[in-house]
């Protein structure tokens, strides 16, 4: 893999699509970059993504994440499951992304956004710290804990209020990819606006290689 498509695909990914054009020559790869995949398996996923373009999005970014940064990839419904443990992208761990990458249905109950940020973003995976952390969230942001919209409501604003600006102080920042216009559009647009991350819709192979 070559260093300029590597540095070309963290440029796209940690950029607002504003600041694309005028601040692209500026930017450089970050050194150890931590990133954590999340992954949404809830059953609206069948309407939201209905050509699975989690697999091949999985696959894509196990295979451009650099060598010397640390990864992981969870999957969430209504619990959270860790589909490839976190650590230091190296051959193994990358042929393990790829081979699990198979694993991502949309079969879950529910879609306990929330709760999946809260594991990945752990003091036992981070150490405390989300310096240089990225989290890429496969997910249509429809948040659904419960039969109650309110309930559901009082989740949104709980994950874009306080868990939010704890974690963008300690450094996090979130870049939502949402994989049909289906999607929560605003939900996403300002979890990625608040934590100074990107928002990307791709409902294609072709764009979603591009969002990346």
């Amino acid at each position: 893999m070559s260093r300029f498509f590597t540095l070309v695909f963290f440029t796209a990914l940690l950029v607002p699509a504003t600041l694309w054009a005028e601040e692209v020559t500026k930017l450089t790869l970050p050194e150890n970059p931590d990133v954590r995949i999340i992954v949404d398996i809830s059953g609206s996923m069948k309407e939201t993504d209905p050509n699975n373009l989690r697999q091949p999005a999985v696959r894509l970014l196990a295979r451009v994440l650099p060598e010397g940064s640390t990864a992981g990839v969870w999957t969430f419904g209504q619990y959270v499951n860790m589909l490839v443990p976190h650590g230091e992208v190296s051959e193994s761990w990358r042929d393990t992304a790829v081979e699990r990458s198979s694993q991502i249905n949309s079969v879950a109950m529910r879609t306990n956004l929330g709760r999946a940020i809260e594991v990945a973003s752990d003091d036992f995976v981070t150490g405390g710290s989300l310096e240089n952390t990225h989290f890429i969230l496969l997910t249509d942001g429809k948040v659904d804990i419960s039969d109650s919209p309110d309930v559901n409501q009082a989740e949104e604003e709980r994950i874009l209020g306080r868990m939010l600006e704890d974690l963008v102080a300690r450094g996090a920042t979130f870049h939502p990819v949402a994989l049909s216009d289906q999607a929560d559009a605003d939900f996403l647009k300002t979890l990625a606006e608040k934590s100074k991350g990107s928002f990307r819709v791709a409902d294609t192979a072709e764009s979603l290689n591009l969002a990346f």
